[in-house]
């Protein structure tokens, strides 16, 4: 299985989604193939398997980018998960949201999950170094 720093790559989570939509078409696995998928579910398999290998990539990718920044700033390891979230929820929003509205929504994630103990200025760290977004202006 390949790993990086702890996490699957982007190929090992591209397997594993093959071999369960493989699973559930029938068309390999142990599963049966459920009987109320459709054709057109079929038909667009090749397109979901392209669209769910770059949204793996791009999220690996800031995973990768997140974990760098930790490492930096010498958090301790046990809190990885909290932040990784933290950097998935931006990461999720990166593509719906643009400009300043990308910068408050920021601000509002940073804001809940310094209330959930985390350090804002790691926070803020990775709002910056791996999303590119800066403060939203007052």
């Amino acid at each position: 299985m390949a790993k990086h720093g702890g996490m699957h790559s982007a190929l090992r989570q591209q397997e594993n989604y093959e071999y369960k939509m493989a699973a559930t078409l029938g068309t390999g696995g142990t599963a049966p193939a459920s009987p109320y998928t459709s054709e057109v579910v079929k038909g667009k398999l090749p397109l979901m398997h392209r669209y769910f290998a770059a949204a793996a990539v791009k999220f690996t990718n800031y995973r990768h980018k997140v974990v760098q920044v930790l490492n930096s700033e010498g958090v301790s390891i046990i809190q990885y998960p909290f932040y990784l979230a933290f950097g998935g929820e931006m990461g999720s929003l990166k593509g719906r949201i643009a400009g300043e509205g990308y910068a408050t929504e920021a601000a509002t994630l940073i804001a809940k999950w310094v209330s959930r103990g985390l350090s804002q200025s790691v926070l803020e760290a990775i709002r910056s170094q791996v999303f590119d977004i800066g403060a939203p202006t007052p």
